[in-house]
């Protein structure tokens, strides 16, 4: 199993995105899927890990597996299997070229993903009545974002691309292991001091016939 970590993001590689995101996020690169109504979506998803090949990669470990809260923490729990994995409708994003994603069941607690933290480093949440949550208070280093995500053009395996923030941003999406066949999920900046091993990963969607 092959892991890195790094103790400045300079060292990882060029091209990362500089600086910490707060407030409201640039929409992502031509790419991504623009949806112009999604307030009568049906539109289900389910997520999951797909490994980048390469010196940096732990291929076989998560490769394929799937995403599920534990916690209201996403990531790969219980060896990532597909019948536990977390469940998305495609909603309204900040502007009409970016989705929320409210959890299954939608019921009267409002639930959708979404990501916090500071400096550039996220953690991918399950959050709780996020349209509720004052974001007025943050500071320059701090990000409270779920409306702000892009899903790619299907693949020839019918998958999507999940992005946030500018797509290919490096190293993005990373994968921290928290114990055996576990990892959570986090977006990283590149810019913030990580000292805790991951791997990069992406996260793809694949369309769910929810019944």
């Amino acid at each position: 199993m092959k892991f890195f970590s790094i103790l400045s993001a300079s060292a990882f590689i060029a091209g990362a995105v500089s600086g910490p995101v707060s407030g409201p996020i640039a929409a992502p690169v031509a790419g991504a899927v623009v949806k112009r109504d999604n307030s009568n979506s049906t539109e289900w998803y389910r997520f999951k890990i797909k490994a980048l090949t390469g010196q940096y990669s732990d291929f076989d470990g998560i490769d394929g597996k799937w995403l599920r809260a534990e916690s209201n923490v996403i990531g790969v729990y219980d060896n990532g299997l597909e019948g536990n994995a977390i469940q998305v409708l495609l909603g309204d994003g900040e502007n009409s070229e970016v989705v929320s994603l409210p959890t299954y069941p939608v019921g009267i607690v409002e639930h959708a993903l979404g990501l916090v933290g500071k400096n550039g480093y996220l953690e991918f949440q399950d959050l709780t009545q996020p349209s509720g949550h004052n974001t007025d208070d943050l500071d320059h280093t701090e990000t409270y974002s779920w409306k702000d995500f892009a899903l790619g053009e299907p693949d020839y395996d019918d998958l999507r691309e999940l992005t946030w923030g500018v797509k290919d941003a490096i190293p993005g999406w990373i994968a921290l292991p928290i114990g055996d066949n576990q990892w959570k999920i986090k977006n990283y900046d590149g810019d913030a001091v990580v000292i805790q091993n991951y791997v990069p990963v992406k996260i793809m969607a694949q369309r769910w016939d929810h019944e």
